[in-house]
């Protein structure tokens, strides 16, 4: 990014030099944020998953345990 932003502009006064620096910076930017963002969510979601499949299995185990457990009370 410090790249883009310090590369040369040929053309135009200082406003159309900042608009042509700020429009790499967004392109960038964009560029950034779906490689980094999009995986993080993507890694979020499946760690989800993941949880939400132990509990699932947590709570058949804990079920069973407390049939067990009222079989032998009983």
């Amino acid at each position: 990014m410090k790249n883009s932003w310090q590369a040369p502009i040929s053309r135009g006064n200082s406003m159309e030099y900042l608009k042509e620096k700020l429009k790499r910076t967004k392109k960038i930017l964009k560029h950034w944020n779906k490689e980094v963002f999009s995986s993080f969510m993507k890694r979020k979601q499946e760690l989800l998953a993941e949880i939400e499949e132990l509990d699932a299995m947590t709570m058949k185990g804990l079920s069973k345990k407390i049939y067990e457990l009222k079989g032998w009370i009983y």
